[in-house]
């Protein structure tokens, strides 16, 4: 059974047209004993869906257990965990489903990864620019 309604997979077909450049994900979900658990399960098939809707996505498929070396590579600590890179990797990572109000920033970061540019102020910029080591920066949601 489809996640996305009919209209919602219309309306985002319409928005990933906006696409520039291709975009990769690497999905790392788990199997426990019991197959993979409900979010793992979910994001899969979300993500499936989205990228059906464009050439410009693709999709592999990684258990974290089969790939630790990699999944330990790419800074993947739980599941559902996905990597999210144009050209390179930047280090884009998203962790859990976005779903709800996240889901409109999921896509809208996959647009602006694909574009290439930024929409940030010089202030920020200049402020970033001082940055001298690396730095680690989580951004979390709840529902409410």
């Amino acid at each position: 059974m489809a996640l996305l309604k009919e209209t919602d997979r219309l309306e985002l077909s319409k928005a990933l047209e906006k696409l520039d450049r291709p975009v990769r994900l690497v999905l790392f979900t788990e199997q426990g004993d019991k197959g993979p658990s409900e979010p793992n399960q979910i994001m899969r098939e979300l993500v499936e869906e989205i990228v059906a809707l464009s050439p410009k996505l693709s999709l592999e498929l990684k258990d974290v257990t089969t790939d630790a070396e990699l999944a330990r590579s790419y800074r993947i600590e739980r599941t559902p965990g996905m990597v999210v890179m144009a050209d390179k990797d930047d280090g884009l990572r998203y962790f859990g489903v976005p779903a709800g109000h996240e889901f409109t920033g999921f896509i809208e970061n996959l647009i602006e990864l694909s574009g290439g540019e930024h929409h940030l102020p010089e202030a920020v910029l200049e402020q970033l620019a001082r940055v001298d080591r690396p730095v680690r920066l989580e951004v979390l949601f709840t529902p409410g």
